[in-house]
């Protein structure tokens, strides 16, 4: 497994989410003890299994240090997530204060956000180019998540609350969803999640971590390798890291300062959602041939890494080539 330390080697280490230690194509959980818990937060944790084999955020430093996953971001300017009252985020005629219940996201195609003159606050996708300008050196890595199926946890203390609530809202139409035709969101959760969170269709998870307690004490062990935690304070993510051609431009930061409205990078991201399309299509058609196996495909359409695990998982998701036009 490949580490990537996207501070040019400075890595810091984030107590909320331990400690890992590398261990050939794997990593082991070490999570930091933290002072005396409720009952509540304190049960007892089987060793994790190895995580998967795809590109990690994992940062090996120096012997003798301790390792984590990081992924530093600057400090958020005035006027960004967060700044305004939490009575301006609204969703479908929520309040905020509603956010811990459940929502059902019936899917939208991204080219439907695009034909609106202006998205409003409150709608699907509102924020989006917020979230890239802002979590500029994790953005991406959170999209690839959302692209191979991996729950994705945005996790803050009570103060971040509506910041969190944005976030999640902004992601919707990112989301790639077939064959189903809905999927589920959780805005704000208090409490430990178990495995129906991840069992029942929830994408996009925002959670609060109680002071004095980690996204460790919430979440079970057997759990912390199959989704993506992004601790909204710190912006330190915990992972699979992107690597590839479709997202390229967003791994150098080059493309960010182009977009003038959520609107605008929308529409950038739909037409590389169609460019996927169009790679699925063929996937899976040489498939239902009788290709010999999905590595020989990925080979044939020159496809690899983080590119490639995107589109073996949205093949897998659905039976028909033509299916391939109602993923976004």
């Amino acid at each position: 497994m490949r580490g990537t330390d996207l501070e040019n080697g400075n890595a810091s280490s984030l107590s909320a989410f331990g400690s890992v230690e590398s261990r050939g194509h794997g990593a082991d959980f070490r999570p930091t003890p933290s002072p005396a818990k409720s009952p509540i937060f304190t049960r007892e944790r089987s060793p994790p299994k190895p995580i998967e084999t795809i590109n990690s955020l994992v940062v090996v430093e120096d012997a003798g240090m301790s390792s984590s996953w990081t992924i530093l971001e600057p400090s958020l300017s005035p006027g960004s997530f967060g700044s305004s009252s939490e009575d301006e985020y609204m969703l479908t005629g929520q309040a905020l204060t509603d956010s811990s219940v459940p929502v059902e996201i019936e899917k939208v195609p991204w080219w439907n956000y695009v034909s609106k003159p202006k998205l409003q606050k409150g709608d699907h996708g509102y924020g989006l180019l917020k979230f890239f300008r802002h979590f500029y050196k994790v953005a991406h890595h959170v999209l690839f998540s959302i692209l191979i199926g991996r729950p994705v946890i945005f996790c803050g203390s009570s103060n971040y609350r509506s910041k969190v609530f944005q976030i999640v809202n902004s992601l919707v139409p990112l989301v790639p969803c077939c064959p189903e035709k809905s999927f589920k969101i959780l805005h704000w959760h208090q409490g430990i999640l178990v495995r129906a969170h991840f069992n029942c269709s929830y994408k996009l998870i925002g959670l609060c971590i109680p002071e004095r307690h980690s996204v460790h004490d919430l979440l079970h062990a057997r759990d912390q390798n199959t989704v993506t935690v992004l601790d909204v304070e710190s912006k330190k993510i915990l992972g699979p890291a992107y690597s590839g051609n479709y997202f390229k431009n967003f791994e150098e930061m080059t493309c960010q300062k182009y977009f003038f409205d959520d609107l605008s990078l929308i529409t950038y991201l739909g037409s590389i959602f169609s460019e996927l399309e169009s790679q699925i299509y063929m996937a899976k058609s040489m498939q239902v041939d009788g290709e010999e196996s999905m590595a020989k495909i990925m080979k044939d359409l020159d496809l690899k890494s983080s590119d490639a695990e995107i589109i073996k998982y949205l093949v897998s998701r659905i039976d028909l080539p033509q299916q391939s036009v109602d993923i976004f």
